[in-house]
């Protein structure tokens, strides 16, 4: 089955859904910057997702292909925003209005997260902004531990985590990179708990990358797939270690195709441009996702 998700659409107009939706995805996940409101007021709010649902040819993949998401600074609070942000709570309210996620949050812990089950994978969206830097965390304490526990307790092949925020060391200051001891934790949890399988998905950067992080002792590299932009201007491309593709010439979705009958279940990920051509792929069996590899 098919998987497309892509991040950061800021021009009214977004031609890039008409190939996506020539794509055929069984599931279409908004990863972050799904609008630029930068905003905390309840009409305005609403008004920014009413204009950026119809968006034509946007519109025409949400009437067709089920969707799901989570956020990041832009259509949370604003530019950069952290658990601190007044309005935080009208920025929830109004996103769950608007998206038709499974759940929200956990008990007693508000936010966008939640876990999404679809055939033989689990994909676990996060809130990178709710609880950000409330306990020298990009996810809070509680939502650290729902995930771990989630973790632990998923049977699934492959277990997606998407964060609207890269999660590489390398990024940039409002990312994974500015919280090295979360990415350490989180990390290290993956080797105690035996966690196998874990693929990270990211936005945010206005370019679109292929990387293979360190999973640090014990641990096996995890693959970060970041798709942006969907309609804005493009970003530069990093010349880190860890970089296995990037482009930044355009506008990018990217498709992720699973096939968990093989002997060696596997993942396809195709960054896509708005011509429909393939860009960059990359295929990663799950044999290559296990702890103590």
């Amino acid at each position: 089955w098919r998987l497309a998700f892509g991040s950061c659409a800021k021009e009214d107009a977004q031609p890039i859904f008409g190939p996506l939706l020539a794509s055929a995805p069984d599931l279409m996940l908004f990863i972050g910057d799904n609008h630029y409101g930068n905003a905390s007021e309840l009409g305005d709010l609403r008004q920014f997702y009413r204009h950026a649902h119809t968006r034509p040819l946007r519109a025409d993949l949400m009437s067709r292909t089920a969707t799901i998401a989570t956020w990041d600074d832009h259509d949370y609070v604003g530019n950069n925003t952290d658990g601190t942000a007044p309005g935080k709570d009208i920025a929830l309210r109004v996103f769950q209005e608007y998206w038709a996620n499974g759940s929200y949050g956990a008990d007693g812990v508000a936010g966008v997260f939640s876990v999404q089950h679809m055939a033989d994978v689990d994909i676990f969206l996060l809130d990178d902004r709710y609880w950000r830097g409330l306990d020298d965390s990009i996810l809070g304490d509680a939502q650290e531990a729902w995930l771990m526990d989630a973790l632990g307790a998923s049977t699934a092949t492959f277990k997606v985590l998407a964060s609207g925020s890269q999660w590489t060391p390398d990024g940039s200051s409002d990312s994974w990179g500015a919280y090295p001891a979360a990415w350490d934790r989180f990390r290290q949890s993956l080797v105690d708990g035996g966690v196998e399988g874990v693929v990270l998905l990211s936005g945010d950067i206005h370019s679109s990358e292929l990387r293979l992080l360190d999973g640090g002792p014990g641990g096996y590299d995890l693959p970060e797939l970041t798709s942006s932009p969907l309609a804005t201007w493009n970003g530069t491309c990093g010349n880190e270690a860890d970089v296995l593709a990037c482009v930044n010439d355009g506008a990018f979705f990217m498709t992720v195709d699973f096939d968990t009958t093989l002997p060696d279940p596997s993942l396809t990920a195709t960054i896509v441009d708005v011509a429909g051509a393939a860009r960059a792929e990359w295929t990663i069996l799950r044999s290559e996702l296990a702890v103590g590899r």
